[in-house]
């Protein structure tokens, strides 16, 4: 079973990737930000929430960041 982690350095790292998926989101084009808006409405949230938790999850986990929610 796998702990969150709750220290100091947890919160940080989650505070980085949450600074540069918004600095990516405030820099796409208007194309791409349409289309997460109409990928999240299906989920019942805006655009930029399933941008930032798609992003932030995979920079937590190593993994390449999705700027097209298509691809």
């Amino acid at each position: 079973m796998q702990h969150a982690d709750f220290t100091i350095n947890g919160q940080i790292k989650s505070s980085n990737e949450y600074n540069q998926c918004s600095i990516l989101w405030r820099n796409l084009p208007a194309l791409f930000k349409t289309r997460w808006r109409s990928e999240a409405e299906r989920l019942s949230m805006s655009g930029y929430k399933l941008f930032i938790n798609t992003n932030v999850n995979n920079l937590i986990a190593g993994d390449e960041i999705k700027i097209a929610p298509w691809h």
